[in-house]
């Protein structure tokens, strides 16, 4: 009797009979149509590792990984909850540590149950080493390995090379483009698959990007190890840290005031500010990669290359490490002008992105003598202009005054205008600091004027340029009580920094218009901004500036009479003061224990 007719024959006698068909593991549409009954109270369930898109009117329900809590109470089931119990973090690592797998989870009880002696925690050791883990998950005949092995097998050569290739991707998740680059091939073909290797189970889906479990990750690169040859496992891991350095580097050109941009990949400043977003754990990894191994151009002309993209995107990514890798890459390869640059940078990164005012000193010091030794007038300039605002942070507002003309003067001697209007906006905030709001608005005024007209910069960067100048004028117009007039160029500050993606800048403008508000007496609306602010300072980790943020809602608490509301807040508040040092945290946390203290 051939297939068709025994197929036939089932269905036949199901046909009246209600009944359940389990049909486990199947591999393909053709083992399971002819196992399908045809009874009008007959189901089938399936499960399978491919969504077997031939099958008819079927009824798909995908199976996610465990949650925490269901992979905690899976191993409890097999070694006993008194064990769980006992070791509940361990517990909680270990079925992390198996990706939430089942499969996985279920492996590692096995190997628990069968010896007692063993801890949780001496298994969650074991498994830790990501080249022993899959070995550690077998118990007996039944392994993760093998598993993933019997979908690998049915891959034809060009996906199973993908599959491995893509392995070498650092990020959790990636693009098509990013695998045919790994994988030596075309983007299409790379497409292809995989989709081909979605449906086989062994690559999920992230929106319009693909991503791996972290078991499946291991196997793909234990494969890679075993059937590539050295020299071609890092040729492809060159070729791929080599593209993602030339990629981040045109992305960045893209913000460089004046850049020729003609031949780069991207068609605007916001298209390499998406990749660059999108792609930063890949471009991220290559860059420390590069700079492991010694490649200091390469890592010298990344950090150069993406100045201008922190400035609108400053709490975006971590400035501090790449600006020092950068730095010291300059230092290493005898480039004395680059590091000055850099140094300038990692300076820029300390007090503004991470609010270590003294560390960022230290650094813009050195960057200052080194360009002085030099002859390097510009970025003595720069120096000069990131030190006035340490100053002004730091009470020292005559100082920075000094500075920051001195600053002006020497961008004016070598005729380069930007430094010269960023050094003026310096000087402004110098001179708010100690009361001359008037002179420094004029300032701003002549600041905004400039920035204004472009100058070169690229469409983001004029915007957040303008936007800045805003803000010091806001703060100007605060300072000479004309409350209404700063919250008004607060609230168009506000819209411009969301239009381009700069979220700390934003949150500042949302912060400061609710001062304003507040300053105005609107309580309610203050209130509303200043919680729309923490949020998104807390979104960034920006301590000091929850801080903030957290003292003035007491305020408004202690206003509506709601005592214990308010002294939440500023035990919130001192909590995120932490141990930052600097004399505005310092006087609020002094400020803060008072007031704890008296309620």
């Amino acid at each position: 009797m051939s297939l068709a007719e025994r197929g036939g024959l089932f269905r036949t006698l199901t046909r009246d009979r209600p009944m359940l068909v389990i049909l486990d593991n199947a591999a393909s549409e053709a083992q399971v149509r002819p196992l399908l009954p045809a009874g009008r109270g007959c189901l089938a369930l399936v499960t399978c590792r491919r969504p077997l898109t031939g099958l008819a009117g079927a009824v798909r329900q995908p199976l996610d990984v465990l949650a925490p809590a269901a992979g905690r109470a899976l191993l409890a089931a097999i070694v006993g909850a008194d064990r769980v119990a006992a070791e509940p973090a361990a517990a909680d690592q270990l079925v992390e540590l198996c990706g939430r797998l089942p499969l996985a989870v279920r492996i590692a009880g096995n190997r628990l149950a069968s010896r007692p002696q063993w801890s949780i925690a001496w298994l969650v050791d074991l498994l830790r080493d990501e080249r022993r883990r899959l070995t550690v998950l077998t118990a007996g005949d039944v392994g993760v390995r093998s598993a993933f092995e019997v979908s690998y097998r049915q891959l034809d050569p060009v996906t199973a090379r993908v599959f491995r290739r893509a392995s070498l991707i650092p990020s959790p998740d990636f693009a098509p483009t990013l695998v045919a680059v790994a994988a030596g091939t075309d983007e299409e073909t790379a497409a292809a698959a995989l989709e081909e290797l979605v449906e086989a189970g062994v690559l999920l889906t992230v929106g319009d990007r693909y991503q791996f479990h972290d078991l499946v990750r291991l196997y793909a690169r234990e494969r890679l190890d075993v059937e590539e040859q050295p020299a071609s496992r890092a040729g492809a891991h060159d070729q791929l840290v080599d593209w993602l350095l030339r990629r981040v580097r045109q992305a960045g050109a893209m913000f460089e005031p004046d850049a020729g941009r003609a031949d780069s990949p991207f068609d605007d400043d916001r298209a390499a500010a998406y990749w660059l977003d999108r792609e930063s754990g890949n471009w991220l990894a290559a860059l420390r990669d590069a700079a492991r191994r010694g490649r200091h151009a390469d890592v010298i002309a990344v950090g150069r290359a993406l100045h201008w993209y922190s400035d609108a995107n400053s709490h975006r990514h971590p400035w501090e490490e790449i600006f020092s890798l950068g730095a010291a890459a300059a230092q290493a390869a005898g480039k004395p002008h680059d590091e000055a640059v850099l140094l300038n940078f990692v300076g820029w990164a300390r007090y503004f992105c991470q609010d270590r005012n003294l560390d960022g000193l230290a650094a813009l010091v050195r960057a200052r003598e080194l360009a002085r030794r030099i002859g390097d007038r510009r970025e003595q300039a720069w120096a000069l202009t990131y030190i006035a605002v340490i100053l002004v942070r730091m009470g020292r507002a005559e100082s920075a005054v000094d500075h920051s003309r001195r600053a002006v003067g020497l961008f004016r001697e070598i005729g380069y205008a930007l430094g010269e209007y960023g050094a003026a906006s310096a000087q402004g905030g110098a001179l708010a600091a100690l009361g001359r709001f008037a002179e420094a608005a004029e300032l701003h005024r002549d600041v905004l004027a400039f920035y204004g007209q472009g100058n070169g910069l690229s469409r983001t960067g004029a915007a957040v340029a303008q936007a800045g100048a805003m803000m010091s004028l806001g703060a100007d117009l605060a300072g000479l009580g004309r409350w209404r007039d700063a919250a008004e160029v607060y609230a168009r500050a506000r819209q411009v920094f969301h239009r381009c993606g700069a979220t700390f800048s934003e949150a500042a403008a949302i912060h400061r218009y609710g001062l304003a508000l507040q300053a105005l007496g609107e309580v309610d609306a203050a209130g509303e901004a200043l919680r729309a602010a923490l949020a998104l300072y807390a979104a960034l980790s920006c301590p000091w500036w929850e801080a903030q943020m957290l003292y003035a809602l007491a305020a408004l608490a202690d206003a509506a009479s709601e005592t214990a509301a308010a002294r939440l807040l500023r035990q919130r508040a001192l909590d995120r003061c932490g141990e930052l040092d600097a004399p505005q945290v310092r006087t609020l946390r002094v400020t803060l224990r008072r007031e704890l203290a008296a309620s």
